[in-house]
């Protein structure tokens, strides 16, 4: 899809991010997502988070734009890998380019989007035969959850802005269209200011450090995952590590976890059956090099089997909240209705040993596994109740291992991950015939937000005992004079 944005009547929304004036490539990144998720927001769709991979493709198309001097879409791109596409050009040649400012990618999304004029949601259809609709179709797209932009200099069309969509949305019949495509509720979003700072869509407030971007829950930077080999960065922002660390020492990372919002993880309750000998529990985020925080509580399910494994799944909580960025993100959380079929193939991460009884990774690793039948699990693992889920191959060769207890088993959905499986046990690692077993989280929802109750209402309880046992106190110090009273 091609527009030529010559920039004629833009929005509120692009002057008052002309003063930003930043030029940087996260920025315009940056405001590529936000200019989309404002827009999505308004039509009820959910956000889309960033991609490095469609960004790295998105580029390198508009630089061949760029230098063939035309516009037209990758449509072999676009249909071999599901890929949508919109482009712009804003057609001024006269002035040299500054780079990829944030207005341009702005200025192209409200260009697009000026086609919202030309749809009708009754039909799923142009008003008129003829008009154009799917570049604002595509922004709004609901069933879209990643995107990625790159932008050139043309001698002959100005710069160029290309944004790579995936899933590709504004294609099928009307119904297709009128289940993806929603209505407008309220008005064109606005910049509000917080202490000379403007956000669009979600916060934006870098001058005071927050994270700005897409906190799109299962969504790494990179969403195209190989078997058995290093995690990129950013892939896997829902990553935990835990550790112990005391005045003399820290001991390596023991377990592995994963971040379901920014106050709680799960993890294995197998790993906490052991006193920590006065040492400090520290939980490491961002793929274990970026942020430590210390575990608040650990709470172990109440009815956890040493000898079965049944019910293998604790939740540690945070002692502050999760400072969310490109690598500190959630994990999607299943329903009790979210259903992954057998061979649906999963992603399973650690720090664990690279083999059997070998050494501990140095490095973040990730493997696809796919999931195993129930009943054809059982025949291995005779105690395997259903609680558990199973995932691995039948020739072996690629398994969580020692290490990796308590970490992830994501499977994808819609462009998502969804937290299916915490690593619990297994015969060995990467053995024939033995997948790996994990506690089958969507079993244990009520569990955890029962338990995220409980802990707020304890934490309630003793705030609210502070505020009575300081009221009892002025009320003693004023018996004993009002000088008092004020001195504490």
């Amino acid at each position: 899809m091609l527009v030529d944005a010559s920039l004629h009547g833009t929005t509120l929304l692009v002057l008052l991010l002309e003063e930003l004036r930043v030029s940087s490539y996260d920025d315009f990144g940056k405001t590529c997502v936000l200019s989309h998720n404002g827009l999505r927001k308004l039509h009820g769709a959910q956000p889309v988070a960033w991609s490095e991979e469609l960004a790295e493709e998105a580029t390198k198309w508009c630089e061949k734009l760029a230098m063939q001097d035309e516009l037209e879409n990758d449509n072999r791109t676009m249909d071999s890998k599901n890929r949508g596409e919109n482009i712009a050009a804003t057609s001024d040649t006269s002035s040299k380019s500054g780079g990829p400012s944030p207005e341009l990618c702005a200025r192209a999304v409200d260009e697009w989007y000026s086609e919202i004029v030309n749809y009708n949601y009754e039909t799923g259809l142009p008003k008129s035969p003829g008009l154009p609709i799917k570049h604002f179709a595509q922004i709004v797209w609901n069933s879209t959850f990643e995107i990625g932009a790159g932008t050139a200099r043309s001698s002959a069309h100005g710069d160029i802005v290309c944004v790579r969509y995936s899933p590709r949305g504004a294609e099928g019949d009307p119904d297709t269209f009128k289940a993806n495509v929603f209505p407008a509720e309220g008005t064109l979003p606005s910049i509000p200011t917080e202490e000379g700072t403007k956000s669009f869509g979600a916060q934006q407030t870098g001058q005071t450090g927050k994270y700005s971007g897409s906190i799109t829950c299962g969504v790494g930077k990179r969403s195209r995952i190989v078997g058995g080999e290093q995690a990129r960065p950013s892939e896997l922002p829902w990553q935990v590590g835990f550790r112990y660390e005391s005045p003399y020492g820290r001991t390596n990372i023991f377990c592995g976890g994963t971040l379901i919002d920014e106050n709680w993880v799960v993890t294995a309750a197998h790993c906490f059956q052991k006193p920590n000998n006065g040492m400090t529990l520290k939980v490491i985020l961002g793929e274990f090099d970026t942020q430590n925080e210390e575990g608040n509580e650990v709470i172990n399910h109440s009815r956890y089997n040493k000898r079965t494994n049944d019910n293998d799944i604790t939740l540690v909580e945070l002692s502050s909240k999760a400072p969310f960025s490109d690598n500190i993100k959630p994990i999607c959380m299943p329903t009790s209705s979210t259903d992954f079929p057998t061979a649906t193939m999963c992603t399973v991460s650690g720090f664990g040993t690279i083999r059997s009884s070998g050494p501990q990774s140095r490095y973040l690793l990730k493997a696809n596994v796919p999931l195993v039948d129930h009943q054809e699990c059982k025949r291995s693992y005779r105690s395997l109740t259903e609680n558990m889920v199973c995932a691995g191959y039948k020739q072996g060769g690629i398994d969580s291992c020692q290490g990796d207890s308590g970490g992830p088993l994501v499977c994808p959905q819609n462009g998502k991950f969804y937290l299916t499986g915490v690593v619990s046990y297994g015969i060995g690692c990467a053995r024939p015939g033995y997948p790996g077993v994990y506690a089958k989280v969507k079993n244990y929802l009520d569990w955890i937000e029962t338990t995220k109750s409980v802990i707020q209402y304890q934490t309630d309880l003793v705030v609210c005992n502070l505020e009575r046992n300081r009221a009892s106190k002025f009320y003693l110090a004023d018996q004993e004079g009002r000088t008092q009273l004020d001195k504490f």
